[in-house]
């Protein structure tokens, strides 16, 4: 499955999935990395789940691999991703790891909030890396996981505009270029060199025991709210 063939429903129980959660391993400041994230308590920058790219570390020295979850999320009870970051570098969370055999899950259970900031993204499902430069394409990549919120908030509201709650696109290049986070221009197209990969969704992790890949799933009790507009 594809970005242009999403399974989006509303309709079913905001079951757990079965990973198998590291003990708290991002919930420490700084937030230090796992073989997965459990984040209990509120983190004030963009997570990643694979690589921080090294053109976003460069654009704020404190976003270093320090911020990579090395692999599935869950932001737990008394855990939120909160940020504040004007013009905005990266999205609050970027999918950028999983495969077939081991895909990559982000499950927010509590709050995502990116408010009053134009270009804000608050998920990015990752299809090619960041490019290195302002006159470059990332690299394609085929990345394989999910983003599902169980009975979590996505709050983008306030001031602002051009905002996207839920992306699958290139990565963006923090500063004036092709793909640039703080104008929120993600690569969508084919480069004059590398296009872009795909983004696959995961099968059997949420609804578990599903037949079907599933890139976005979110479930009845999550909210996701949006607001573009001056104010």
């Amino acid at each position: 499955m594809n970005k242009r063939a999403l399974m989006l429903t509303a309709a079913a129980a905001a079951l757990l999935s079965g990973h198998a959660y590291g003990a708290s391993p991002c919930a420490s400041s700084p937030e230090t990395a796992g073989s997965n994230c459990d984040l209990q308590t509120e983190f004030q920058y963009p997570i990643y789940t694979g690589a921080v790219p090294a053109a976003v570390t460069s654009a704020n020295s404190t976003i270093t691999s320090a911020n990579t979850s090395n692999g599935s999320l869950l932001i737990d009870t008394n855990g939120s991703l909160v940020l504040g970051l004007n013009p905005p570098l990266a999205p609050a969370i970027t999918i950028n790891s999983g495969t077939a055999a081991n895909p990559t899950e982000v499950n927010n259970t509590t709050t995502i909030s990116y408010q009053g900031i134009s270009y804000a993204t608050g998920v990015l499902l990752q299809e090619a890396s960041v490019a290195t430069s302002t006159t470059t394409y990332g690299t394609a990549e085929n990345w394989v996981g999910e983003y599902y919120s169980a009975s979590g908030t996505m709050d983008l509201l306030g001031a602002g505009t051009n905002k996207t709650a839920i992306l699958i696109a290139g990565g963006a290049y923090p500063g004036a270029g092709l793909t640039d986070a703080s104008t929120g221009i993600y690569a969508q197209n084919t480069g004059p060199t590398t296009g872009l990969g795909l983004f696959t969704g995961a099968t059997g992790i949420e609804p578990q025991g599903g037949t079907a890949p599933v890139a976005i799933y979110l479930a009845a009790g999550s909210t996701t709210e949006v607001l573009s507009a001056s104010i």
